[in-house]
């Protein structure tokens, strides 16, 4: 029994949940330590941090999908060093990063960290952590939330312009 067909992700669906995690990144420091709310019991921090985490795996597996559509190449992804640094044991792996390659480690991933404090910075963009483990090597990306959901943005409009 067929009820949906094939599996499909639109360009749009994708978009909407670009937003929703950009939204997440840019309210954490305002709700968390520059605002007035007060969480002497954690409650909000953890369902905030586990709403952040799902919606990256499910941003990730979204893209993953329309990837995957055999609608779009994967050679028009361009490298967004800009979102992120990665490390690794391995010396095979390549610090240059793809859309794609976030989605990889997001999925992949055994944790999601990021601390949010007191910055100098302007923007507030705290760095999030994705770790994990490859063969019994750790591997870390940071990223800025931000800047990989715009690049999913920029992305996307590439795609519909095409």
């Amino acid at each position: 029994m067929k009820i949906l067909g094939k599996l499909k992700i639109s360009s749009r669906y994708i978009r909407s949940m670009t937003i929703d995690c950009l939204a997440l990144d840019i309210v954490a420091f305002d709700l968390f330590v520059g605002g007035i709310h007060a969480d002497e019991s954690n409650l909000t921090i953890d369902v905030y941090e586990e709403k952040l985490s799902a919606s990256l795996l499910s941003l990730a597996i979204a893209v993953r999908t329309l990837i995957y559509q055999d609608v779009y190449n994967l050679h028009k992804f361009q490298n967004v060093d800009y979102c992120g640094f990665y490390e690794s044991d391995n010396p095979k792996d390549k610090a240059s990063v793809t859309i794609k390659d976030i989605c990889d480690k997001l999925i992949h991933a055994d944790s999601i960290e990021r601390e949010l404090e007191e910055t100098e910075k302007v923007d507030h963009k705290p760095i999030t952590k994705i770790i994990g483990t490859n063969n019994g090597k750790q591997w870390i990306l940071e990223i800025s939330v931000s800047l990989f959901c715009e690049s999913v943005l920029n992305w996307i409009n590439t795609i519909n312009n095409a």
